[in-house]
C-alpha cells in the first residue's frame, strides 16, 4: 500500500515564517502535524511520499525556500517519510513576478501566446529547445528550481517536467508526473491566459502503472484546457491540483480529480479554510478479478475553535471518499525473454524499493545509489563542498558555469557518468557528508 500526503499553497512568507513569534500560520501547522499523528496512530500506515502542488512560497524569495526545505526535512523525520519521496511542482508564488514581467521573458512569452493550436503548441517547443529562449522561459523559476533540485523535481528547457515511480504493491506502480503550468505565470495571471503544452501531458501507457499527475492550476486556466482535460482524462487515473484553496474530490470515468486546500490561505479571503489531503492507493480487484488500484482520500480541515482539523464528508456521511482505477496487469514472461533494463543516464535512474528505506540508515553501496538520492545528498553539502568536488573531478567546463546551479550540477551528473567517475564522486559527496556530522 502506498500513503501519499498532498499539501498545497503552503506560502511560506519572510518575514513572518523565521520568527515563531510573528508566524501566524505555525500554530495551524502544530494543529496539521498532530492530525497525522493521530491518523498513524489510528491505522498504523505510516506517510510514504510527500506531494505538494505548488505556491511553497509566497513571494519566490530564498529565504522563503529554504525555510520550506527545513520544515520538509522535519516533517520527513517526524513522519520517517524518505525526503526521495518528497516531490514538488510550481505555483504562482513560486515564480519571481519582477522577473518575469522583464522584457526579453514577456517577448518570449507573447511570441508563442498570440500563436494558436498547433502553431502555439510548436512556437512553445522550438522556445524550449533554443538555447536563449529556452532559459528566459526558465528564469522566473531559477529561485523554486533551487529548492526542487533537492528533490530532483527542478525543471530545465531539456526537462519541463519530471517523472518518477513509486511501487503501490507487488507488480503495480504509481508514476508520479510532475507537471509544470507556471511557464506563462506573473504579475496578471487569470483564467484561461496560461498555456500547458501537449509536451507534459504526452502519458503513455504501460502495463501495471496507473498514472498520477500533479499541477498547481486547474484545467479552467489554460487557454487549451479543453485539450489539458482531455489528455488527462486519457493518461492519469490519479489527478492532483491546488491554487483554488477549496479541497475537493471529484471522480469521473475511470479518473479521479482531487483538489487540496491551501494549509495557510490569506485569511482575508473569503471561506477562509485551511487544509490537506491523505490519499491511501492499494491493489484490489472488482468483481470480475480484475485487478484495480483503489483509491481511499481523507480531505481534512481546519475547524477554528479548537483548533483541530476534522474529515469532510461524502454523500455517504463517512470521512474516507474512495474509488477504483483499473491496471492493466503486468504480463508474466521467462527470464529469458524480458529485456534487459536500459543503463542509467545518470548517477542511476532505478527507481526501486531503496527510495523507500529510511535516511535513518546508511546509505547503500554506489551501484544501489539513485539519481534522486544523489540530487538530495549532493544539495545537502555546502556551497564550497559541491564546488570542490566538481573541481576536483573536472565534471564542468568553462561554457557550463553560466547555466542556473541546478542545471549545472545536472551537467556534472551526466559528465560524471559519461567519464565514468560515479563512484568518484559517490566517494567524495560521502566523505563531504561525514565532515558535516
Amino acid at each position: 500500500m502506498l500513503r501519499l500526503l498532498h499539501l498545497s499553497d503552503i506560502h511560506f512568507r519572510t518575514p513572518f515564517c523565521e520568527d515563531p513569534k510573528q508566524d501566524r500560520d505555525g500554530p495551524i501547522r502544530d494543529a496539521l502535524i498532530k492530525d497525522i499523528e493521530s491518523i498513524i496512530q489510528n491505522d498504523s500506515r505510516p506517510i510514504s511520499a510527500i506531494l505538494i502542488t505548488g505556491d511553497i512560497a509566497f513571494k519566490a524569495e530564498t529565504k522563503e525556500f529554504e525555510f520550506a526545505a527545513q520544515w520538509l526535512d522535519d516533517l520527513c523525520r517526524r513522519f520517517s517519510c524518505p525526503p526521495l519521496n518528497v516531490y514538488v511542482v510550481p505555483g504562482n508564488h513560486d515564480v519571481n513576478r519582477a522577473t518575469a514581467g522583464k522584457l526579453m521573458i514577456d517577448a518570449v512569452r507573447q511570441r508563442i501566446m498570440n500563436k494558436q493550436g498547433e502553431a502555439r503548441e510548436s512556437a512553445f517547443r522550438m522556445a524550449l529547445l533554443d538555447s536563449q529562449a529556452g532559459a528566459e522561459l526558465i528564469k522566473p523559476m531559477n529561485e523554486y528550481n533551487v529548492f526542487a533540485a533537492r528533490y530532483r523535481c527542478d525543471i530545465t528547457p531539456q526537462n519541463p517536467f519530471w517523472t518518477d515511480k513509486l511501487p503501490i504493491d507487488e507488480g503495480v506502480d504509481l508514476i508520479i508526473n510532475g507537471l509544470t503550468s507556471t511557464f506563462f505565470s506573473g504579475e496578471h495571471d487569470d483564467i484561461g491566459r496560461l498555456f500547458l503544452g501537449g509536451i507534459q501531458t504526452n502519458f503513455r501507457t504501460e502495463d501495471g502503472c496507473i498514472h498520477l499527475s500533479m499541477m498547481h492550476h486547474p484545467c479552467d486556466w489554460f487557454v487549451n484546457s479543453d485539450d489539458v482535460i482531455d489528455d488527462l482524462n486519457n493518461g492519469a487515473g490519479i489527478q492532483l491540483f491546488g491554487h483554488k484553496h477549496r479541497g475537493r474530490w471529484d471522480p469521473g470515468m475511470g479518473t479521479v480529480r482531487i483538489a487540496a486546500d491551501s494549509i495557510h490561505p490569506d485569511r482575508a479571503e473569503g471561506g477562509y479554510e485551511p487544509g490537506y489531503n491523505i490519499l491511501d492507493l492499494h491493489l484490489s480487484h472488482n468483481h470480475a478479478e480484475q485487478p484495480q488500484v483503489t483509491v481511499s482520500a481523507k480531505i481534512r480541515v481546519l475547524q477554528n475553535a479548537p483548533r483541530i482539523f476534522i474529515g469532510k464528508q461524502n454523500y455517504n456521511q463517512t470521512e474516507v471518499f474512495e474509488y477504483h482505477i483499473p491496471v492493466n496487469p503486468r504480463p508474466t514472461a521467462p527470464i529469458s525473454a524480458q529485456t534487459p533494463p536500459a543503463a542509467p543516464e545518470e548517477p542511476s535512474s532505478t527507481q526501486a524499493q531503496s527510495e523507500q528505506e529510511s535516511t535513518n540508515e546508511e546509505f547503500p553501496q554506489p551501484s544501489q545509489v539513485n539519481g534522486k538520492e544523489m540530487a538530495f545528498r549532493f544539495w545537502n553539502l555546502k556551497l564550497s563542498q559541491r564546488s570542490q568536488i566538481l573541481t576536483e573531478l573536472n565534471l564542468l567546463e568553462e561554457e557550463h558555469m553560466a547555466l542556473p546551479e541546478n542545471e549545472r550540477y545536472r551537467t556534472a551528473f551526466k559528465n560524471a557518468n559519461e567519464m565514468g567517475v560515479v563512484d568518484k564522486l559517490i566517494e567524495k559527496v560521502t566523505t563531504a557528508e561525514k565532515i558535516n556530522e
